[in-house]
């Protein structure tokens, strides 16, 4: 026998078996050998693992094999250790033992399994196809078809197989199926085929099939294979484009721009009709051709920054450019374009449009000659022209040649006039007026305001404006012109300055004469009145002790005449401009020395402490000393003068680098803030100006000022009412 065979007996021992037999089972020599059962062979070769499907499982195996063998029913597959298969026949002998025996189908088994792995292969790729799938036999009845295929009809599959096309198509097409695959058939050649259809789920389909011949072993057609794919959004996709195509021919004939379009090579490829209508140019002259070989000056700036763009493949808008039309005309044109690249980034060209813009060119060639015309005026007239929008705000302000009071354009587009000066027209009556007439839209003139310029001057403007209005009389505006009459109104401020000062000149001349004809008069009468009484010998003969003192009286009346004559020449000869100075290396400490002793005795009697800080070595100044000497007498006398018994005076000086500096400081009685300004001036002298010599003419601080200022110096003054005054002398090193 070429299957395994085995013979037990009634009592289950093993008694006979043959060789193939003993090559599955290799212990079968030995139970039979020491009269073992099946239950001992099937023990032995599970220890042994000769039986793979025991493994892991050793006892219920064992329990579910002896059911088996002891009550035999059917023929039960086996799989052997050496991954061999066998059909396991068991049945019971008439004396009531058990014969089995093992048929080997390893081979059945594999062309099984391969046949099954095969045809899920097959199963697979129809189900995962992206289109519907069915085969038919010859018959027309449905062998096969995939899930997509039962889908798109609406069945199930149990449904549509073994079914033919005329239990869920219509007839039409049913003639159409049979038609076609009889051909294929027949000429044994693929067909296909494209066609809408309205399944039985009422979904309509523009589908593209392909059918094809199944070939028996014999080379016959033993079926007909169909596979359906879904075109609907092709065909969509399709129309659109038709559609789109349409509407571009539509739009590219009618339009008055045209198209063009470039390939890789940068190379025109196409241009619609429009362009030869304009340029006069046939298509074909410039098809194959690139924009430096289009007849354009490749020299000109804007030319080769286009063929730079392309040749960049950036894209580009409003490039302009000029030819000359066969008749001599200038055609003027602008182009746009926008590179093209494929799915994967790779240039493919251009496309792009072009408008003739030759009207437009012309009437800004008019327009800029206009502009240059109203612009060459503007700048000959010494007025500035303006506009204002329907919002009162600038919208234009023309720029004149010599303009350089008023701001710069660009500072005033926007605004409003009032906006301009800092005005409110809501709490000021002068603006709220002119922003009044400007709403009603009246014409004003020579309308006066002030603002400041970019650098914080003040302007003065005066102003004209017409409103203006469209066709439909709707305002638009204001237009007008704007004067600097910032000059004119200085002039006049000057011409009222100029007349005030003379006023105030000759204020000051009577006050003047009046303080001479006072200072003059009371040293005189004194003079005359002493006198009259030494020559009348009013006290008895000359030689009284009386007539010495009166004699000295004289004496000081006429030596205080003198030196009131002397100021008054002294300030005539500064401000006449005559007095020189005879300048020379002096010694600053050693003159204000000098004075402080000269003053000291003074000093003393009005119980005034006088006390001078001086430096021991000071740089020589060059000065006049003679100045610098009643400079500092005059400071210090004054300081004295209107210091109470009790209170100190200062002086002291110092050096630096570039100026000398003298200070006088007392804690006099001070001087109120609004007389400071008035102290330095000649002739200045009120009844409440402390500082200034109450019995004399008023002219020690305006000659000590004039003074300074001839040697190029500052004096200033600083007092504090109650509790005294420092003035302060600086002299330049030159």
């Amino acid at each position: 026998l070429q299957d395994a065979f085995a013979l037990y007996d009634s009592e289950d021992r093993l008694i006979a078996f043959n060789d193939s037999y003993r090559k599955i089972r290799p212990c079968a020599d030995e139970i039979m050998a020491r009269g073992g059962t099946f239950e001992d062979l099937l023990h032995e070769n599970i220890r042994r693992g000769v039986i793979s499907e025991a493994v892991g499982r050793e006892e219920a195996f064992i329990k579910e094999r002896l059911e088996q063998h002891r009550n035999p029913s059917a023929p039960m597959l086996r799989q052997g250790l050496d991954d061999g298969w066998y059909i396991l026949d068991e049945v019971k002998t008439p004396e009531g033992g058990t014969a089995l025996s093992f048929t080997d189908v390893s081979v059945i088994k594999r062309a099984e399994e391969a046949l099954r792995e095969s045809e899920e292969r097959f199963r697979g790729v129809i189900e995962c196809s992206p289109g519907a799938i069915v085969i038919r036999d010859l018959e027309g009845r449905n062998l096969i078809a995939n899930k997509l295929f039962c889908d798109w009809h609406g069945l199930e599959r149990e449904e549509i197989l073994d079914k033919t096309a005329g239990d869920f198509l219509s007839k039409e097409i049913v003639k159409d199926i049979i038609q076609q695959e009889r051909k294929v058939a027949k000429t044994k050649t693929t067909m296909e085929m494209e066609r809408r259809i309205t399944f039985p789920n009422g979904v309509t389909r523009d589908i593209f099939s392909q059918k094809f011949p199944i070939f028996g072993p014999d080379g016959d057609c033993v079926a007909i294979g169909t596979v359906i794919n879904d075109i609907t959004e092709r065909k969509r996709m399709e129309n659109a484009l038709r559609e789109s195509e349409e509407r571009f021919r539509d739009f590219s004939e009618t339009a008055s721009d045209w198209f063009w379009e470039m390939d890789e090579n940068l190379r025109f490829s196409y241009f619609s009709d429009r362009f030869t209508e304009i340029s006069g140019i046939a298509e074909k002259d410039l098809i194959g051709k690139t924009r430096q070989e289009s007849g354009l000056d490749t020299e000109d700036e804007k030319v080769c920054q286009n063929i730079a763009d392309l040749e960049a493949h950036r894209p580009f808008k409003n490039f302009e450019h000029s030819r000359a039309l066969p008749n001599g005309d200038i055609v003027y044109m602008s182009t746009s374009g926008t590179p093209i690249f494929d799915e994967n980034g790779n240039f493919k060209g251009y496309r792009g449009t072009g408008a003739d813009i030759t009207e437009r060119k012309l009437a800004e060639s008019a327009l800029k000659e206009s502009e240059e015309r109203f612009r060459e005026i503007a700048e000959a007239a010494s007025d500035r022209f303006w506009e204002m929008d329907e919002n009162l705000r600038y919208s234009y302000i023309s720029d004149p040649l010599q303009t350089e009071s008023l701001r710069e354009p660009e500072g005033i587009i926007g605004k409003t006039r009032w906006e301009l000066a800092d005005g409110n027209p809501d709490i000021d009556e002068f603006w709220k007026r002119h922003r009044d007439d400007l709403l009603d839209h009246k014409p004003f003139r020579n309308f006066r305001y002030s603002l400041k310029d970019d650098d914080g001057k003040v302007l003065h403007l005066a102003t004209s404006g017409a409103p203006i209005f469209d066709g439909d009389g709707v305002f638009k505006g204001y237009r007008g012109s704007v004067t600097d009459i910032t000059e004119l109104v200085h002039a006049d401020e000057d011409r009222r300055r100029a007349l005030v000062s003379a006023e105030e000149a000759n204020q000051a001349k009577s006050e003047f004469l009046a303080t001479i004809s006072h200072e003059l008069r009371t040293p005189l009468n004194a003079i005359l009145g002493f006198a009259e009484i030494l020559s009348l010998q009013y006290l008895g003969p000359l030689g009284q002790e009386k007539y010495v003192e009166y004699a000295d009286d004289i004496h000081a009346s006429g030596e205080y005449l003198l030196e009131l004559v002397n100021d008054i020449l002294d300030i005539s000869t500064i401000e006449a401009g005559k007095r020189s100075l005879n300048k020379e290396e002096i010694s600053v400490s050693e003159i204000v020395t000098e004075c402080a002793k000269a003053v000291a005795g003074h000093a003393k009697e009005n119980g005034v402490t006088l006390s001078a800080r001086i430096p021991d070595t000071m740089p020589p100044l060059s000065a006049d000393r003679r100045a610098i000497k009643q400079i500092v007498l005059n400071l210090l006398s004054n300081a004295i003068k209107f210091t109470p018994d009790g209170g100190d005076v200062t002086v002291t000086a110092n050096s630096s680098n570039r100026k000398t500096t003298i200070m006088v400081a007392d804690t006099g009685i001070g001087i109120p803030k609004d007389k400071i300004p008035n102290l330095k001036d000649p002739f200045e002298k009120g009844h409440n100006d402390p500082y200034i010599t109450q019995d004399g003419a008023g002219l020690g601080l305006a000659i000590s000022n004039s003074l300074v200022a001839l040697h190029d110096g500052r004096l200033t003054i600083k007092s504090t009412l109650g509790k005294g005054t420092t003035v302060t002398v600086e002299l330049p090193h030159v």
